[in-house]
Formats: C-alpha cells, structure tokens, sequence
C-alpha cells in the first residue's frame, strides 16, 4: 500500500528516523571524544617517559609513579602564569581566564581522585609486547585501540614499588637440583 507524503504515518515514521540518527550521530561523538581525550594522554605518557627513565625496555613501579605524579602537576605552570596575570592589575580587573582555571582545576581533581581511588588508565607498562608498540606508536588515534590499557592507582603501584625491592635486597633462594 502507498502512503500519502503528508500523512501522519509517513511524519511518524520520519520522526523516528531523525530521531534514530540524531542518537548515533551523539554516540559517534562521545566515541571520537573519549577517544581523542585517550590519544592525548596516551601522547604526553610517551612524550615524557624519556624524561623519566633512561632505560624504557623495562620498566619499573617506580617510573610510573613518577610518570603520573608529572602527569598530575603538567597544569602546574599555567595554573601559575593565570594566577600571576591575575595578581597584576587591581581589584577593578575582572579575573581572566577563569574558565580555563576552572577547567584544569576540575581536570586536576578529577584526575587525582581517579588516581587514589579507582586507577589511571594507562598503557601496561609490564607487558613486554605492549610496552614495545606503544613506544612505536606514531600518536595516530587509529591505532590507539591497539594499545592494551591498564588502570593503575597509587596503592597497587606502591605495594608493586615495595615488592620489587624486597626481591632485589634478598638474595636468591631459587636454586636448581640437577
């Protein structure tokens, strides 16, 4: 049966359709979103691991705790110059900026509390194959899924910081029987 291009059935069927691709159209989004926020972290990690340790075909606890404590305080310098800008002036002057304060305020608690509770996430550093295509990604967000993450927070790297140095003060046990 054909339908009338003004009836009711045919704006109904139309809605539901504008509908349906309005709703994919935002899910695309949040997906490119998430994933663009992930690729720019992902990018400061291996920017920045060089910086940290000499030595990035194994790494330890300890340079990843220092990897995120740098990356927690990377706003630390611009948090700085705003306020700086905002000191000069007078009281007159309205506080400039503070959109973008507010912004990396929010980022740094968000980021801080993720890191304490529930974890970062980030690349497993302690998988070998992982490690080596992450250091050999060019920062291209296509292969980002690629990359096998982890989420780690402050507790489980310091108990892992603590294991591996009792292993290495002890002398090894583990000896063979021939």
């Amino acid at each position: 049966k054909v339908l009338h291009p003004a009836s009711r059935k045919v704006k109904k069927i139309q809605k539901s359709e504008v509908h349906r691709h309005n709703v994919n159209e935002k899910k695309l989004q949040n997906v490119a979103q998430k994933l663009s926020v992930t690729g720019e972290r992902l990018a400061w990690f291996r920017d920045y691991l060089p910086a940290v340790s000499d030595d990035t075909e194994q790494i330890t606890p300890e340079t990843v705790i220092e990897l995120v404590e740098g990356f927690l305080s990377r706003f630390d310098d611009e948090l700085e110059q705003i306020k700086l800008k905002n000191s000069i002036g007078g009281k007159k002057k309205k506080n400039q900026h503070s959109s973008r304060q507010d912004s990396i305020e929010f980022t740094k608690k968000r980021e801080l509390e993720e890191y304490l509770g529930c974890g970062l996430e980030m690349p497993d550093w302690f998988d070998e194959e992982n490690l080596k295509y992450f250091l050999s990604w060019s920062g291209e967000l296509r292969f980002v899924q690629n990359i096998k993450l982890r989420r780690f927070n402050k507790s489980q790297l310091t108990h892992l910081r603590d294991q591996t140095s009792q292993d290495s003060t002890q002398p090894s046990t583990d000896m063979e029987v021939i």
